[in-house]
């Protein structure tokens, strides 16, 4: 396997998110517009979905640890990592995007974690194959010791 960047599988995942995510919100927002739910007033929505959205990437800034240990070209398995395998897709999946789908209010965008979830299940083998090659066993010891996607709790 090449060599993979700090990004991983991050540019392909974005673009077919955002493409599904717009996509989703044009067709509910232009022929659905009905298809709206709203927690009793519009500002709860966005109270609401801010707060979450604050959550997750209060969960990505922890996250970031995982640069400096690439720069050393070292496999990252403390702080949130000793618990989750990829905390920044988790945030973005199961967070940040919910928080703005509250947000927008839109029934059909909350189809958009689902399938970004299903797109990281398609792609993320790619990414664990390439930290697999880069670190061997250690890899493998962390892979059996923390869960992919959802904690442990």
């Amino acid at each position: 396997m090449g060599k993979m960047t700090l990004s991983g599988i991050g540019n392909e995942f974005t673009l077919l998110s955002v493409i599904y995510g717009l996509s989703i919100l044009i067709v509910n927002f232009v022929f659905f517009p009905s298809l709206i739910l709203t927690l009793g007033f519009r500002i709860v929505n966005i109270l609401v979905g801010l707060g979450i959205i604050i959550i997750g990437f209060a969960i990505v800034r922890k996250s970031l640890i995982v640069v400096q240990y690439f720069n050393e070209k070292k496999l990252c398995t403390v702080g949130i990592y000793a618990k989750i395998r990829n905390p920044i897709y988790f945030a973005w999946i199961m967070i940040i995007v919910p928080g703005f789908v509250i947000i927008t209010g839109s029934l059909l965008s909350f189809t958009i974690p689902i399938f970004m979830y299903l797109i990281f299940r398609i792609f993320i083998h790619r990414e664990e194959d390439y930290l697999e090659e880069l670190f061997g066993d250690a890899f493998l010891e962390y892979k059996n010791s923390t869960r992919r996607f959802f904690p442990r709790i």
